[in-house]
């Protein structure tokens, strides 16, 4: 029987990961000494979300968030994906 993400366990589990991956991600890119703008695009990748790449073009036209944004995106989602897949198959 196929378990549901929205009950306590699959809460419990994906939501930190949800919540602290793009701060986690800000972080360690704040020490390697990653540019800010960089940044702001591994955290479009890293969200997946192509509105949040374009916020970020907006606010500084720089090529390295576009740079940030690619490097990250599919690698992401095979990560997503990989998760997913953790998460259902440990929740009771």
């Amino acid at each position: 029987m196929a378990r549901s993400l929205t009950e306590p366990i699959g809460l419990m589990l994906g939501l930190p990961l949800v919540v602290t991956g793009p701060e986690l991600l800000a972080f360690l890119a704040s020490q390697r000494g990653t540019s800010p703008p960089r940044t702001g695009g591994l955290i479009a990748g890293f969200v997946g979300n192509p509105s949040v790449l374009a916020f970020a073009n907006s606010k500084t036209p720089d090529e390295r968030i576009n740079e940030g944004y690619a490097t990250l995106f599919a690698l992401d989602q095979a990560l997503k994906g990989l998760f997913v897949q953790v998460i259902v198959a440990i929740a009771p």
